[in-house]
């Protein structure tokens, strides 16, 4: 069985990648935090139905799936060969929200903060269902190690062998024609021929991983965006509600709207929270406030329990006889 890899950062780039000949205004090169450490991964605008002109922005679940870390997110537009990495002001946006996330497809839809950079453009998008399309040709921009716009295609090859957790028709399987991927290009959505996107990039699955330009033993992997559309239909499908304002600005979007955030009036309460003690808050939004804090008639973890009744998690040792 081949091995799988995602696109991480491992080494320099490698001789087969391609410095892009212009600039993608949509793609952008990002930076964000899992402390104690910055990655890096690669992203880009993507348009809905309505061109509302809302910051949806498309990256890999790998790169980003909880608030806490897209509320870090620094992005860098405009960054090719001939700029620097910070870039100009106006092409650098700071903190981001998750809209839709899901590891099966391993994408991650996020709003941006803020407007997107002025001279930047959404990318269309199609369900066109690509997978076993054998020879169908997608192309890419994207960064790898971090550094300047680079380009690649592939071409959809349906016979590959696949990685057992990334099953084909949820996922993309290529094979590069033309320039490659690598760490720092994870996210970066593939296009077909008519610059409609129809994926992101997930990794690599192969024999020789260690050598992203043997595009034999490899293949280039990217999350099928056919196979989620539902998930984010209602966001890019809908014409575009607006209904994804992270009202609180903790980087979850509100259960009305989709998200997974209990009270989008309250910072202290949303899914990446540890539950607070004695502030009446449900801060982790599990439904149940201030538990395990020994509050009203049930006991908190730890404490000698007979019954599960008992204990504020409703769970007693059977053995050890202490809450759970």
């Amino acid at each position: 069985m081949p091995g799988r890899r995602a696109n991480s950062p491992r080494r320099g780039n490698a001789s087969c990648v391609i410095a892009n000949s212009g600039t993608d205004t949509s793609i952008a090169h990002y930076t964000f935090v899992q402390r104690p450490y910055i990655y890096m991964c690669t992203g880009g605008l993507i348009a809905d139905e309505g061109q509302t002109g809302i910051p949806y922005f498309l990256t890999a679940n790998h790169c980003v799936s909880r608030g806490k870390v897209a509320s870090s997110v620094e992005t860098y537009f405009f960054y090719t060969g001939s700029s620097n990495c910070s870039g100009p002001a106006a092409s650098h946006t700071v903190g981001a929200s998750i809209v839709k996330t899901n590891k099966t497809g391993d994408y991650s839809l996020l709003q941006l903060s803020g407007s997107s950079p002025g001279g930047s453009s959404f990318l269309g998008w199609t369900t066109e269902e690509v997978a076993y399309s054998n020879g169908y040709a997608l192309n890419r921009v994207s960064h790898p190690q971090g550094a300047p716009q680079a380009y690649s295609e592939h071409d959809v090859d349906p016979s590959a062998g696949t990685c057992s957790s990334w099953p084909r028709g949820s996922w993309i399987y290529s094979k590069d024609s033309k320039g490659a991927t690598e760490g720092g290009s994870s996210g970066s959505p593939v296009l077909n021929s008519q610059s409609k996107v129809v994926g992101q990039l997930s990794g690599a699955c192969g024999y020789n991983l260690g050598d992203v330009c043997d595009s034999n033993s490899n293949s280039t992997v990217d999350g099928a965006f056919a196979a989620y559309y539902p998930e984010v239909a209602p966001y890019l499908g809908g014409g575009g509600s607006g209904c994804t304002d992270d009202l609180d600005e903790d980087g979850y979007i509100s259960e009305a709207c989709g998200g997974d955030d209990c009270d989008d009036n309250e910072f202290w309460a949303n899914p990446g929270l540890d539950e607070i003690c004695t502030d009446d808050i449900d801060n982790n939004c599990d439904g149940t406030v201030d538990e395990d804090c020994g509050g009203g008639s049930c006991l908190p973890r730890g404490d000698a329990c007979s019954i599960g009744s008992e204990c504020c998690s409703g769970r007693c040792h059977p053995r050890k006889l202490t809450c759970q």
